[in-house]
């Protein structure tokens, strides 16, 4: 741990970042910058520590110290903490500073730190207001801003260091120890909230209007300057009111924003009248309502919903929890407890009404699925809870439904560690969970329960009797086949070369008859012998006598994956690739030489000899995408690849060497010029699509490229290929109009809201600089009630980019580009 090895061996001498003005210079002789530490006591002192930080109500200071260089300095500024934390960050700093100043020589009285505080102030202000270069300053800055006698003694002590010298003047180059301290210490020079925000909504552009809140640089100088204990209560109430209070009429972006801000703001500044009513807010915006003239639960748009919980983390944690436990216990909307569940556990940790609430949802819930949820976060923010995983199991038992037993044999792989209970109730569900037939598309993940439950026994059970000993069992006493195999695939992976899953699977290779088993046995086989002499032996005799070709197409692939690069696996599947007369079968070989031939020179010169050489379209259009898998940087594949697009009829085939050539031709002359050459020759409208799409991922910012996207662009009359060629145009020139443009259009004018959804996530992808206003000033008009009401999904989507831009520009800017 990072805190037991500080104290074992504190730095000597600490906390010095960079180097000095000068070599030699900067330390006075006989300055002491080791703290008072002995470091005989380095045990006593790590162990208070960390009492201090794990105790409740220490959660926000336990979140800021992760960071190496907050926790190293709170190591060496403990023994003067008086044994007790801060709970803000502000107050942090503030006792780092102070413990700093304690460490230096020469040593200052109280009116020399006020001053030397207020010129660095004035120079981390000047900083953080120059967007060019705000970490870092030329000597002659330091000098102008601070004064000679300030800016030396500042080096003198370490709070600036020279860090590069102009390589042209030679001038040395300052920054602050650390950039968080000049956030500090500009917070200390604000004077007045107004400097952060003085709205005028008719002219936001006014020399004398203020937007900085919007500003994310300004983001921590402004909780900090809340958390300073020199302001006063009314002046930061003033403050958050007008976060709270900030709306204009015109679009409701930037109050949302203002709100989350004032949401983040009273975690430093606790003792705020509106903060109860802000978190419960914010709340609502991020699970939803009761609309009791509607009778039901309403929602708001995601982008509003995900920053919303999001901003939870930030906010008061204490009033967050309060919230969440109100709506979890009193909301009549599974789903939006379930959401909110699932924020509580990642802000309630070790808290007693976050567990209380976890435990009496897990207890009193009707919904099969919510228990699950409460028990699996309970086990996460209480490490081994017998109470969840007592819950969990109780599902396993009681419950019919294969969904539920995925969801709790999954939270038990991850909070069950060493537990005979979880672990019984897994080995319980295995012959339950051996799932034949076809799984629908929309189960949960669409896996079949079997895997999971492995997945899980792999991750608590490992080398344990008890598991081991079970499956054992239940291999001798099982009459079903398929059960006694996937017990074997079990135990090989929590008993590494177990002789007893190894024989078991390689029995039903030998001799069971239903083919299905056999190669099902083979590929189970796979997942634990691999490099076992006994397993490989077995896959190649298989190979060399089954005459059944689905049997032999499984063993080669299990070969393969055992044994990798195995030339008898890679060689079998290519022939069967080229000899089959299944189309399935060839089919699910190319699916195996891509899995085991990745990179492989005899599997790599297979694909393309089938390319140039074989006379059957369907076997030169498999090996076309197997080389996409395996072919990365080979101008062999690259080569064969383009020449199937120049001499193919089949446009089927030309399509997918396209997309191929987009995965493994990067920044190839040859495959790119293939790609313009589709484009621009292709009689299907399919073909261009993709050469556009393998564009965007393979081109360099060429001029013959880009030219034939944008002509793409313009002369296509498919939507989609459009969307594509824009997002393409958009990845290899971020500053090209033309595809922000397209992109822009093709959201506005559509009429179908399902046909929006590529544009609007292309262009929140590409969207740069001057590119936000073009978006603003082109999409504002999706966002009518009627389009609300009529075209939801449009409206959404629209709302999700224009949110996005307001992220990313100023105040003003959006202004202008609203009203433009």
């Amino acid at each position: 741990m990072f805190i037991d090895k500080w104290f074992r061996s504190p730095p000597n001498p600490p906390l010095i970042r960079g180097g000095t003005r000068e070599d030699g210079d900067g330390k006075q002789e006989g300055e002491t910058l080791t703290p008072p530490l002995l470091r005989g006591a380095g045990g006593d002192l790590s162990q208070q520590l960390r009492e201090a930080l794990a105790a409740s109500g220490k959660e926000r200071i336990r979140d800021l110290v992760k960071n190496p260089l907050r926790c190293s300095l709170l190591c060496g500024t403990w023994q003067s903490l008086d044994e007790d934390l801060p709970d803000t960050k502000a107050k942090l700093y503030r006792r780092f500073v102070t413990t700093l100043y304690q460490w230096k020589k020469p040593r200052l009285n109280l009116i020399q730190k006020q001053e030397l505080n207020a010129a660095l102030g004035k120079l981390a202000l000047s900083g953080m207001l120059n967007e060019t270069s705000r970490f870092q300053w030329p000597e002659s800055v330091g000098y102008r801003v601070m004064g000679e006698f300030h800016f030396e003694l500042a080096c003198d002590l370490g709070w600036l260091n020279l860090v590069a010298r102009d390589a042209e003047t030679a001038e040395g180059i300052y920054a602050f120890y650390h950039p968080t301290f000049l956030e500090y210490f500009a917070a200390l020079a604000v004077e007045d909230w107004h400097f952060f925000l003085n709205h005028i909504p008719k002219n936001p552009q006014h020399p004398d209007a203020s937007y900085r809140i919007f500003e994310k640089q300004w983001k921590e100088v402004i909780l900090l300057w809340l958390g300073r204990e020199d302001v006063g209560k009314e002046e930061k109430e003033a403050f958050i009111k007008a976060l709270v209070k900030f709306k204009v009429g015109w679009d409701k972006f930037y109050g949302y924003r203002a709100y989350f801000l004032a949401a983040a703001g009273i975690a430093e500044f606790k003792e705020c009248r509106l903060g109860d009513e802000i978190v419960r807010q914010v709340v609502t915006w991020g699970f939803g309502y009761f609309n009791k003239q509607k009778q039901d639960w309403r929602t708001f748009l995601y982008p509003i919903a995900e920053r919303a919980r999001e901003v939870l983390k930030e906010t008061d944690r204490q009033r967050a929890i309060s919230a969440l436990v109100e709506l979890i216990r009193n909301s009549g909307d599974e789903y939006a407890r379930r959401e909110a569940t699932r924020s509580l556990g990642e802000i309630g940790k070790n808290c007693p009404d976050t567990i209380a609430a976890l435990v009496e949802l897990i207890n009193n819930s009707q919904d099969e699925v919510t228990r699950w949820q409460a028990a699996d976060i309970l086990g996460k923010i209480d490490k081994d809870s017998a109470v969840a995983i007592s819950a969990l199991a109780e599902l396993i038992h009681t419950s019919v439904e294969k969904n539920t037993w995925k969801r709790a044999a999954y939270s038990l792989g991850t909070i069950g560690k060493d537990s005979p209970e979880a672990i019984a109730a897994l080995v319980e569900l295995i012959p339950n969970s051996v799932e034949n037939g076809i799984h629908r598309f929309f189960e949960w993940y669409n896996v079949p329960t079997y895997i999971i439950v492995a997945y899980s026994l792999v991750k608590i059970g490992k080398n344990n009797p008890v598991a081991i000993a079970a499956l054992v069992e239940l291999i001798r006493t099982s009459d079903n086949k398929v059960t006694q195999c996937f017990a074997a695939e079990i135990l090989g992976k929590i008993d590494n070369d177990n002789p007893v899953a190894i024989e078991t699977l390689l029995d039903s290779i030998r001799n069971y008859r239903p083919k299905d088993n056999r190669y099902q046995a083979a590929e189970r086989l796979a997942t634990i012998g691999k490099n076992n002499p006994v397993a490989i032996a077995a896959l190649v005799e298989l190979l060399n006598t089954s005459r059944n070709q689905v049997t032999r197409w499984r063993a080669a692939e299990c070969l393969g994956k055992i044994d990798k690069g195995n030339t008898v696996a890679i060689s079998s599947l290519g022939n069967l690739i080229r000899n089959s007369n299944n189309k399935r079968t060839q089919s699910s070989a190319a699916e195996s030489l891509k899995k085991i031939g990745k990179y492989s020179p005899e599997a790599i010169s297979i694909l393309v000899d089938l390319i140039r050489n074989s006379g059957d379209e369907y076997t030169r259009l498999l090996a076309a995408g197997s080389l996409g898998e395996i072919g990365k940087d080979s101008p062999e594949a690259i080569s064969a690849l383009v020449d199937l697009i120049a001499n193919s009829q089949n446009e089927e085939t030309r399509r997918l060497a396209a997309e191929s050539l987009g995965k493994i031709g990067k920044d190839s002359p040859e495959a790119i010029s293939a790609l313009v050459d589709l484009i621009r020759n292709s009689g299907d409208e399919h073909s261009p699509w993709e050469a556009a799409s393998s564009l965007g991922t393979i081109g360099k910012d060429g001029p013959e490229a880009i030219a034939a996207l944008v002509d793409l662009i313009r002369n296509s009359r498919h939507a989609d290929t459009r969307c594509v060629a824009a997002y393409s145009l958009g990845k290899l020139d971020k500053h090209n109009s033309v595809a922000i443009i397209a992109l822009v259009e093709l959201i506005r004018k559509s009429r179908h809201e399902d046909t929006v959804y590529d544009p609007a996530d292309c262009l929140g992808e590409i969207m740069t600089g001057k590119h936000f206003a073009t978006a603003v000033s082109g999409l504002k008009k999706c966002l009518t009630s009627e389009i609300y009401k009529n075209y939801f999904g449009r409206n959404e989507k629209c709302y999700r980019v224009i949110w996005n831009c307001a992220e990313n520009m100023t105040y003003p800017e959006f202004y202008q580009a609203w009203h433009a």
